[in-house]
């Protein structure tokens, strides 16, 4: 990836509600597996599942999900 393109990347993802960075940082960022990402969140693993998908739904321009917080 080239820098602009790694800094764009960077703005999309802090412009994410608190609970779909949280989760998708942790999971792609961190490496972590979803168990872990819920047991360091509190979350279900299903909870953070469905955080993750449309935390990168969100990041592919795909807004048909709600992304309020």
């Amino acid at each position: 990836m080239e820098r602009m393109q790694i800094d764009e990347l960077a703005t999309r993802v802090a412009g994410l509600p608190m609970r779909y960075r949280e989760a998708v940082v942790l999971r792609h960022v961190r490496d972590l597996s979803y168990a872990e990402v819920a047991e360091a969140l509190g979350q279900p693993v299903g909870t953070v599942k469905a955080n993750v998908h449309r935390g990168l739904k969100l990041l592919r321009g795909d807004n048909d999900d709600r992304a309020d917080d």
